[in-house]
């Protein structure tokens, strides 16, 4: 979204040092899922994401990272001997997951050299944990490291937050961010870029992605030409970013599409993606909108990072936040998601601050909640594993102090964090 400039030559070369010493890290016990002893969290109000009131004096039983039953306390029975841990107080609800965010420039701050790189790695990680964040989806960076990264914290060798993610965004030639954020830096364009120049092109690496384990694509058609970056730059075409999105379909993959000019909008909802990334500088024509709502498109609109780059509060009020008032009230799904580290945002905490301006465009403290929870695990096709408390699903879990329904910036509260059942941050305050 920023015309960020860095020097990405040096943040490849760190890049594939961390991979190196990924590919060498041995499995550590204590970062896989609790088992054997039941854990009982008692006492806590739950907001379990699906949408339902909030259950007051909940009990949650975890037992090998999975949450084994999940009630009010008069309807759960605790399994004897089961450890217990009182959250009398406090607010429970499912790990956060922010849709938008770009591990790799996490590389390239400070000009940092090769034996920095993989402690900048895990305090990245770590810093979403600490929020509360415990699944992210990277939505562009170097290929095939993040998808390594992603399988080295499956693996238990880092401690960090579920990582899906979208690998090399898809542009046209010389188009985003190929030839903006990344111009010149040939290594982090091969790396961090496809760009296709045909749809028998499109098809071929949209396949070959998704053999290399990604979990979803992410294309670009913004031609930028605004006051914050004026400069021109090309385009996908509509038959290879149609191409993109029904070879994604074949092979089970959501697509996502950044966009940034409201008069090119209309070719990527006619192609039909899964969900479209940001929400736009100018007024959105309700015609277009109700064209949004019938193609079921979901949208992110990273509003934080809207925040950043638009120096004017007016416009900013204008713009991205009251298309996000008019997405919401027309009925399309909203889900939150940040563009971190991109304006200055921090990993993690950037979150809390999406989740307050979502509710400041218009949707309830509810809403907000399973923007950052169900509705991203839905659109991951991961709803079965994630983004909700019930029976079954893995214990990501964090409890706040406060209550989020009234006060969304309760989220920040943060007083415990649980990823596959473990206790990954605890705070007495």
């Amino acid at each position: 979204m920023t015309t960020l400039r860095v020097d990405f030559t040096v943040a490849l070369r760190l890049v594939f040092a961390v991979a190196l010493l990924l590919a060498v890290a041995g499995t550590a016990d204590h970062l896989r899922a609790q088992s054997g002893r039941a854990l009982a969290l008692v006492g806590a109000t739950m907001i379990d994401g699906t949408g339902a009131p909030p259950l007051a004096d909940a009990v949650i039983i975890i037992q090998n990272g999975r949450i084994s039953a999940v009630g009010r306390r008069s309807e759960v029975v605790i399994p004897e001997g089961a450890e217990r841990k009182d959250l009398a107080g406090l607010t429970i609800l499912p790990g956060l997951i922010d849709s938008h965010v770009h591990i790799t420039f996490a590389l390239i701050r400070g000009g940092l050299n090769d034996p920095q790189a993989d402690a900048i790695i895990n305090g990245v990680l770590r810093e979403f944990l600490r929020n509360g964040v415990t699944a992210i989806r990277d939505v562009g960076a170097a290929y095939p490291w993040i998808v390594d990264l992603a399988h080295s914290v499956e693996e238990g060798r880092r401690e960090g937050p579920r990582i899906f993610a979208a690998g090399p965004i898809l542009t046209a030639p010389g188009g985003h961010p190929a030839a903006t954020l990344l111009r010149g830096n040939q290594l982090a364009i091969a790396a961090g870029t496809r760009q296709l120049t045909s749809p028998e092109q499109a098809r071929t690496v949209v396949h070959d992605l998704a053999a290399g384990g990604v979990d979803a694509i992410k294309a670009v058609l913004d031609s930028r030409g605004r006051s914050n970056s004026p400069e021109r730059v090309p385009t996908l075409d509509a038959p290879v970013l149609s191409a993109i999105v029904e070879e994604a379909r074949a092979v089970s993959l959501p697509v996502t599409v950044h966009w940034g000019n409201v008069d090119e909008l209309p070719v990527i909802v006619a192609a039909r993606p899964a969900q479209i990334e940001h929400s736009g500088y100018a007024p959105i024509p309700a015609p277009l909108i109700a064209q949004i709502v019938r193609a079921g498109i979901v949208v992110d609109p990273t509003l934080a990072i809207m925040q950043a780059s638009i120096p004017s509060a007016d416009e900013f009020a204008r713009g991205p936040l009251e298309n996000v008032r008019r997405l919401r009230e027309a009925g399309v799904v909203i889900t939150a998601g940040t563009d971190s580290p991109l304006g200055n945002l921090h990993f993690g905490e950037s979150l809390h601050h999406e989740l307050e301006l979502l509710v400041k465009s218009g949707l309830s403290p509810m809403e907000a909640i399973q923007a950052a929870t169900s509705r991203p695990a839905r659109l991951l096709k991961r709803g079965a594993e994630i983004g909700t408390i019930q029976r079954g699903k893995r214990a990501d879990l964090i409890a706040v102090g406060g209550d989020p329904l009234r006060a969304i910036s309760d989220t920040r509260k943060i007083r415990l964090v649980m990823r596959d059942g473990r206790v990954v941050e605890e705070r007495h305050e």
